[in-house]
């Protein structure tokens, strides 16, 4: 096993490109290894080569595990043949590739919507991430992998990203409620009365559908908060509990 310091690279040109230069620095001189899904792949790690590309990113996100280089190597040759027919830019792409990675010896998660993003897609078109995308983005897979390593180094930015999520699903909950009872105000005012029976049912279900979301929403916040002060009162009883038996101790006979 060696200390692997994983660079995740993006360029932002005309469209965008993700891939890994990977970093021995378990020798001396450190050795370097480049992942790209457009560029057939080495057996060898070299002291230069693929290091050069670090510095030409638009963007860099670094991090550190402990892995086999052999076995990266091996694995990553194996994966690029195999995907080798699908690889295309709607297909089995840049982003693809480097999640493969991230997954296999980083423990990062595919994408998903527990973060949002901006992504470059092409020619200055920005994605967001909350809107389903046909293809794999290469900032989608940036940001997620930033999002995970950064959480598990730090716990409390998860607590706090979730709250977030929460307090926002209660704001668009209660927005959306908002605007389907002014909907529903409109269509008896102004729909004939074939249309407006119709449009009724579909704004009340709507309303329901949002009161529930906002409930819900309402719900984990209160069992959060619950949770964290259970806890937090379990961690001060603990403190006390220790207090009292170091007092113990020392109190002599």
């Amino acid at each position: 096993m060696a200390n692997i310091k994983v660079h995740v690279l993006n360029f932002h040109s005309i469209h965008s490109h993700i891939e890994i230069v990977l970093e021995n620095t378990s020798t001396s001189p450190h050795t370097y290894y480049g992942m790209n899904r457009w560029a057939t792949p080495s057996r060898y790690w070299s002291t230069g080569g693929p290091k050069g590309y670090i510095s030409r990113a638009d963007s860099v996100f670094s991090f550190d595990i402990d892995a086999d280089p052999k076995e990266i190597t091996e694995k990553w040759i194996q994966y690029w043949v195999e995907t080798d027919r699908d690889a295309s830019p709607l297909g089995k792409n840049c982003a693809v590739s480097t999640q493969w990675f991230l997954s296999e010896f980083a423990g990062v998660p595919k994408p998903n919507f527990s973060n949002v993003s901006w992504n470059h897609l092409a020619l200055g078109i920005i994605w967001p991430s909350f809107i389903p995308c046909p293809i794999t983005l290469p900032g989608r897979v940036m940001s997620n992998a930033k999002f995970h390593i950064e959480a598990r180094n730090n716990p409390e930015m998860v607590n706090q990203y979730s709250r977030l999520l929460i307090y926002s699903s209660m704001a668009l909950a209660t927005l959306f409620f908002a605007a389907t009872v002014f909907t529903l105000t409109a269509c008896t005012a102004i729909l004939s009365p074939l249309i407006a029976p119709l449009a009724v049912v579909g704004c009340a279900a709507a309303g329901i559908a949002s009161t529930y979301a906002f409930f819900k929403a309402y719900n984990k916040l209160s069992a959060k908060n619950m949770y964290g002060d259970i806890k937090k009162s379990d961690e001060i009883s603990l403190i006390n509990q220790e207090e009292n038996n170091l007092s113990d101790v020392s109190s002599p006979a």
